[in-house]
């Protein structure tokens, strides 16, 4: 009575609903193997995913905290004359 049972919630967890099976316990045991290899095997992939997760959150943690560099006076100056040329040129071309 017991092992189907046992077999009913195997089969359910693994998708398959099932109402009887008789079976011996060697058929049983073989059961429980294959769902402990299939937990081993996926505990390994989600293994695989934490650590890709990982690695992903480290380098983008890395790139959002990094300095900004400074900018020297020189390039200050040629920044703001080429942007008062754009303005200039917009200004002409508007009116």
């Amino acid at each position: 009575m017991y092992r189907y049972l046992w077999v009913d919630f195997l089969m359910e967890v693994i998708g398959s609903r099932i109402s009887w099976v008789p079976m011996s316990c060697g058929e049983m045991m073989d059961i429980v193997a294959t769902l402990n290899a299939e937990r081993s095997r996926l505990k390994g992939e989600l293994e695989a995913v934490e650590k890709a997760l990982s690695a992903a959150h480290n380098v983008r943690s890395r790139t959002s905290h990094r300095l900004k560099g400074t900018v020297s006076a020189a390039a200050r100056r040629r920044i703001a004359q080429a942007q008062k040329a754009r303005w200039a040129k917009w200004r002409k071309d508007r009116g």
